[in-house]
């Protein structure tokens, strides 16, 4: 497929998908914002996942300790370990993405969350059943070769 045309599918698709995607930023996640981090990614996640006809009880997010918490569905849920993670919140991007994973496993959604990276853990996760994937074109967006890897989020 020529270059051009899969960078013009990627982004249809990507505009299409919009409201049920959030960006994710786990390289740069300064310690003094943690708590706005983890509103905007858990806020977008519950957006999206509202979009795809998915609604998630959440509580406010808390600070103690060091540590950001959230209820989740009736859980109370460690976002973030402010004090183990610095500046750099990969883990908590893949903690928060895990349990998302599970609320939507827990409901037998067939939406799964899927995202992708361009190399630094920066990029976007989209709430999309698999047969979402696949482009005006007919091509899955994650062959496009558009230079993003692909993940799909695992329960916790």
């Amino acid at each position: 497929m020529d270059e051009t045309l899969a960078y013009k599918l990627f982004g249809e698709w990507s505009n299409d998908h919009q409201a049920r995607g959030v960006y994710i930023e786990g390289d740069f996640a300064p310690q003094e914002e943690a708590e706005e981090w983890a509103e905007d990614l858990i806020g977008g996640m519950v957006a999206a996942m509202a979009h795809g006809g998915v609604v998630v009880e959440r509580g406010p997010i808390r600070v103690h300790d060091g540590k950001v918490f959230v209820e989740l569905d009736g859980d109370d849920f460690m976002a973030r370990d402010i004090d183990g993670e610095g500046s750099r919140a990969s883990a908590s991007l893949e903690r928060i993405l895990s349990r998302f994973a599970t609320i939507a496993a827990r409901r037998g959604c067939a939406q799964r969350w899927l995202y992708w990276y361009t190399g630094d853990p920066t990029g976007m996760a989209y709430f999309v059943a698999p047969e979402e994937l696949v482009t005006s074109s007919g091509v899955d967006v994650r062959e496009l070769g558009t230079g993003e890897q692909w993940y799909e989020a695992q329960p916790d």
